[in-house]
């Protein structure tokens, strides 16, 4: 488990005016065989990077978790909720 991640960081405004909070568990994996590639769909491209050469068009809510992806964490991220509900 690399982290628990969500909040006004992880928000997303599409084109159209919709607007998506995203909460994620995100876990490391390794590669253990084949070469990944693309589903020309959803994915363009793939690929791996080190911390200086990931590209500058990633969505915001990405580097946080790259972040905790190339530091060497011994525990999982988790940012305790800050929103409460109003009352």
């Amino acid at each position: 488990m690399l982290g628990v991640y969500g909040g006004p960081a992880f928000q997303t405004i599409y084109s159209n005016g919709d607007v998506v909070s995203f909460a994620m568990a995100v876990f490391e994996a390794r590669p253990l065989a084949g070469t990944p590639r693309p589903d020309g769909d959803e994915t363009l491209e793939v690929g791996y990077f080190a911390p200086g050469e990931v590209p500058d068009n990633v969505q915001p809510w990405v580097r946080p978790v790259l972040a905790d992806a190339f530091a060497d964490r011994t525990r999982p991220h988790f940012a305790p909720p800050t929103w409460r509900p109003p009352g």
